[in-house]
């Protein structure tokens, strides 16, 4: 027959180990809940920051095209300035600032789609046809996006 004691220490012993087990497996647990969650959340930040730019560079573009259109009427019909064109200039100087609020100015493809939209907003002045540069922002926009969906986390 076997002995009481021992065979009481070895389950005492089992019994050890398998909290010291337990309590490892919590912890590791913890940790890859704590990564996953972190990337969750990161990855909503640029979600939302890449969406909130989009909606900006559209808006301005929006606006830059209203504005040409305001400019060149009151310039064709010799008017004065009017306050809609007003308003319009300090909407388009909002968005700009917000763009250049979204981007990294560490990151290639942010400061390429920065010159774009800055090009875009000398184009826009009175005689040139900025239109034609609008593609070019989109371009440089969607390179910036494609390459913080892949792993920049907007320069975060």
């Amino acid at each position: 027959m076997s002995d009481p004691v021992a065979s009481t220490m070895f389950s005492v012993a089992v019994s050890g180990i398998a909290v010291v087990a337990s309590a490892i497996m919590q912890y590791l647990t913890l940790r890859v809940t704590r990564t996953n969650t972190l990337s969750t959340l990161n990855v909503g930040v640029v979600q939302a920051t890449i969406a909130a730019l989009q909606n900006a560079l559209a808006e301005h573009l929006t606006t830059i095209s209203e504005l040409a259109r305001c400019e060149d009427v009151c310039r064709r019909n010799n008017q004065p300035l009017t306050e809609e064109l007003h308003q319009l200039s300090i909407k388009e100087d909002q968005l700009y600032n917000l763009i250049l609020l979204h981007l990294n100015p560490n990151e290639p493809t942010h400061v390429e789609l920065r010159h774009a939209v800055d090009e875009i907003r000398e184009y826009a002045a009175p005689g040139y046809v900025w239109w034609n540069k609008r593609s070019e922002v989109v371009i440089k926009a969607n390179a910036a996006f494609s390459y913080d969906r892949t792993g920049a986390l907007f320069g975060r």
